[in-house]
């Protein structure tokens, strides 16, 4: 069991992606005023995309060939859904 030291050492990282957690729901609410949903769901569905992108440039982390696998799966389907989306409007 951790020391109560070693907890409240944590406690500000707790608190900064807590406050960031809730900055997100917050601004993502707030989107769905501007936008639909699906599309704000298609924008949020290309995140790890844009993770991975800065992942390589930042902390120079190549991914696995199973996560450029899974990325290139993601990101056909995000074109499949903006294609469709685009083709009903």
């Amino acid at each position: 069991m951790p020391s109560r030291r070693g907890l409240l050492a944590c406690a500000p990282n707790v608190r900064a992606r807590a406050a960031a957690q809730v900055a997100n729901i917050a601004l993502n609410n707030m989107s769905l005023v501007f936008i639909s949903l699906s599309l704000s769901q298609i924008i949020r569905s290309g995140i790890p995309v844009m993770t991975a992108l800065l992942g390589v440039v930042i902390e120079k982390k190549v991914p696995t060939l199973f996560e450029l696998l899974s990325l290139v799966v993601l990101t056909a389907g995000v074109v499949l859904s903006v294609r469709a989306l685009a083709q009903k409007v």
